[in-house]
């Protein structure tokens, strides 16, 4: 029997004693150890040691500070051969296939023509991908290109999209995750679609590239409890990309955590960008292919890399939550849903149509919104009267960053605007967007065209 040995090397442990046991105590060990800190829960101190020694994880720890808030977690074991559940309680990014190839086809068109019905632009009368003086239609500005506009929430394609998601991330990964035995925190669990934005990324632009972070949403927003899970829906045809340092997320508590954009001390961060940014090897950047989702907690720690899209670069942002609260992350949520409003986004932020410096610095002066050697050329006042039809905009220009609701728009929109909205949703479509209990079966949730 190990017992004696387990309480000899928990007592004090080491490398020896960590050796001297089987191998399948030492793989127990190491598989708890990784789901007690995923779920903050138990000994996490010998959680740590435990991983330490197995040579699963190394600590980056900030200098001056020993304490263990100034500590990263960095996994460095072999993630080959662990299913998607274990790779995220370990890696703390996954990817799972949402479209086979003949459904990403299709829903690659769907996008298109979904972004060429959007009723608040303007088109030009031959082509609806161009303004009406023939340039190309830019449908926000700010170069990581993710929407703002209220169709974009609630167009048809997306809401099938969106529910289709759910289904899969529910049964494959949120479920198993509140029906862990190591769960305790959460008492009567809910799962939780939240809504994100549409990416729309024009050859040549890339967004500004961001230091290392952590995305942390208000605590007094969220419970104790509360997990939330990022991420996108790939619906390109070659891979996306995502910069995370691998375990990062172990250990770390969302509630506690300093809210809005926790960016990493500038003096750690030469010690955790190797192990997100090499070329070769188990450290750079995480693949998502084509027609696959990928999911991460909300607090892992990830940067953005800036780099030029070279194809139109498209996705479905993803928001996830687990909780024992019943009620959703956002009060107004489900009236937002009825008025096909703009949604808060997971970080309980409302997306912009341009950034504040947009609205200051470029209002009246001209800037390259696509890439410096574009030959487009707007002020964000001129991008405006030129993007969007006159029923949209209002004598302050400035007032319009953040867009209304398509119920707002169509009751006020003139005959040659015609703004209208998209079908209502229906009482079982909103019910979904509601945290739903655990024992609630995922094939409850039915996805129609």
């Amino acid at each position: 029997m190990d017992i004696p040995l387990i309480r000899s090397f928990c007592n004090q442990p080491n490398t020896q004693r960590f050796e001297s046991l089987s191998v399948s105590v030492r793989n127990l060990m190491v598989d708890l150890s990784f789901k007690c800190l995923f779920y903050k829960n138990g000994n996490l101190t010998l959680c740590r040691r435990i991983l330490e020694i197995a040579n699963e994880i190394t600590i980056v720890q900030r200098p001056n500070d020993e304490s263990v808030e100034g500590q990263v977690i960095v996994y460095i074991g072999d993630p080959s051969g662990l299913s998607e559940l274990d790779r995220l309680y370990r890696v703390g990014v996954v990817t799972i296939p949402i479209l086979d190839a003949e459904e990403l086809i299709s829903d690659q068109e769907g996008y298109l023509e979904t972004m060429r019905e959007f009723p608040e632009y303007k088109r030009h009368h031959e082509n609806r991908d161009l303004t009406p003086n023939g340039e190309q239609l830019i449908y926000v500005l700010g170069k990581f290109a993710a929407l703002g506009n209220p169709a974009s929430f609630h167009s048809l394609w997306v809401r099938r999209l969106r529910l289709k998601a759910y289904c899969i991330v529910r049964e494959m990964i949120l479920l198993p995750l509140l029906n862990s035995r190591l769960a305790h925190r959460f008492e009567d669990a809910f799962t939780e679609m939240l809504c994100d934005r549409l990416m729309y990324r024009l050859p040549g632009q890339a967004p500004e590239a961001e230091s290392f972070h952590r995305d942390v949403i208000p605590s007094e927003f969220i419970g104790d409890s509360d997990e939330i899970f990022g991420g996108w829906i790939n619906l390109d045809s070659t891979d996306q990309k995502f910069s995370a340092v691998r375990g990062s997320h172990l250990g770390v508590s969302l509630h506690s955590l300093r809210s809005g954009f926790a960016r990493v001390p500038t003096e750690q961060i030469p010690l955790v960008k190797p192990y997100a940014t090499k070329n070769t090897g188990p450290f750079g950047p995480i693949i998502c292919p084509p027609g696959h989702m990928i999911i991460f907690p909300q607090y892992i720690v990830h940067q953005v890399l800036g780099q030029p899209a070279e194809n139109i670069m498209k996705r479905l942002f993803t928001g996830w939550r687990i909780s024992s609260s019943p009620n959703a992350l956002h009060p107004d949520k489900i009236n937002r849903l009825q008025e096909q409003a703009i949604m808060p986004l997971p970080s309980n932020q409302l997306p912009p149509m341009f950034s504040k410096h947009h609205g200051s610095a470029w209002m009246n002066r001209e800037f390259h919104p696509i890439a410096r050697n574009d030959p487009i050329e707007y002020s964000t006042r001129g991008w405006l009267r030129e993007t969007f039809k006159d029923s949209i905009l209002r004598p302050d220009l400035k007032n319009i960053r953040f867009l209304d609701s398509l119920l707002y728009y169509s009751a006020n929109s003139t005959a040659e605007d015609d703004i209208s909205m998209y079908p209502p949703y229906s009482l079982r479509e909103l019910s979904f967007y509601n945290p739903i209990s655990r024992v609630v079966s995922t094939d409850t949730i039915i996805v129609e065209d």
